[in-house]
């Protein structure tokens, strides 16, 4: 009586406690007439329950041994929960049934639980595998002439695939028509930008890939962008040097500091001399370049003419010119030279 109370209770004193009273006697007498102590009670009961908690470790040691090579018999057997109980029958020498009551399940349970963990690792898996796609991606799909043509073909064919229509289905109405070859052919032009239907087979890059391409596409436009920078400072440079040129032409020339021009209007009219209506000469300078044939000039006739009685004095005057050539062809006759004997013509 004493070792199950003190087995429920889990304590000696309690115990003792507790069977004292249900006897009416005291503690003392008890463990007089059981001719022990209540430490010697004490120490028994913890080797008691040291001994059982080795056995529960031992027993359950085992039972995870055999569920492991259960486990690992059902994995080899491909599922197979009928066959892994056979072969782990045989080995260990016992009956499947004496398996399944050591382990606590039954077949059902055993084929349940391994189909609910096969699922639970297909879909971590699963999640793990898509987790890794998504972070790879797959490269664009751009639509090519020979997609078009193929299209045309599918047109033109009364039975297609509707693997052929998901994936040629670029407008996302379920078939593939006229349409569908329009928008592709618009696509494949690339002056406009046109969206095709996620489910068909002509998708734009992603992950990893459309990194790339975005990293590309970053590269690009910053060469773009140096090569502008360079141009521009080119031109800068040039101009530059096209002004300090022009500065250097300046300082090197005489009249750096500028001069002032007048400007005067002409006379319309200009310096006229008048003309002389006595000659035939616009004035004497233009006479006196013509030589008259009684001798000296053309000026000096004309004012000879003008006075008679100046001509003699003109001609005794110009060396070379006799007076009587001066007066001009005159014709002598028998009167004029008996006249100048008479001295009449002096």
């Amino acid at each position: 009586d004493l070792t199950d109370l003190i087995s429920d209770v889990g304590d000696v004193d309690a115990a003792l406690i507790q069977l004292s009273t249900d006897l009416g006697t005291s503690e003392e007498a008890i463990l007089g007439a059981l001719d022990t102590t209540k430490e010697a009670l004490e120490t028994q009961f913890s080797e008691e329950i040291a001994g059982v908690a080795g056995d529960v470790e031992a027993l359950s040691a085992d039972v995870d041994t055999l569920e492991t090579d259960l486990t690992e018999l059902i994995q080899k057997n491909d599922g197979d929960v009928d066959t892994a109980l056979a072969e782990l029958s045989t080995a260990l020498g016992t009956t499947e049934t004496n398996i399944l009551a050591e382990l606590g399940t039954t077949k059902d349970e055993l084929t349940e639980s391994f189909t609910t963990a096969i699922g639970d690792v297909e879909t971590s898996l699963g999640n793990e595998l898509d987790a890794i796609a998504n972070y790879v991606g797959k490269p664009a799909r751009e639509v090519t002439e020979t997609d078009i043509d193929f299209v045309i073909d599918l047109i033109a064919q009364q039975n297609v695939s509707q693997e052929l229509i998901t994936q040629y289905d670029v407008t996302g109405d379920g078939v593939v028509d006229i349409n569908d070859q329009t928008l592709l052919e618009t696509a494949l032009q690339g002056e406009e930008d046109v969206t095709l239907a996620d489910t068909s087979m002509f998708t734009p890059a992603t992950g990893l890939y459309q990194q790339q391409q975005q990293d590309t596409q970053t590269t690009q436009d910053l060469i773009t962008q140096l090569n502008a920078q360079l141009n521009t400072k080119i031109d800068d440079q040039t101009e530059q040097q096209n002004v300090n040129n022009l500065m250097q032409l300046l300082g090197q020339a005489e009249d750096i500091g500028g001069r002032r021009v007048t400007v005067t209007t002409p006379d319309p009219i200009g310096n006229i001399t008048p003309y002389d209506f006595k000659s035939i000469f616009r004035d004497s300078a233009q006479a006196s370049r013509y030589v008259s044939p009684f001798g000296g000039n053309q000026a000096n006739v004309a004012q000879q003419a003008l006075n008679p009685t100046s001509n003699i004095m003109s001609a005794n005057r110009l060396p070379g010119f006799s007076p009587t050539f001066a007066q001009g062809g005159q014709v002598e006759d028998e009167n004029d030279m008996l006249l100048k004997m008479l001295g009449e013509l002096e």
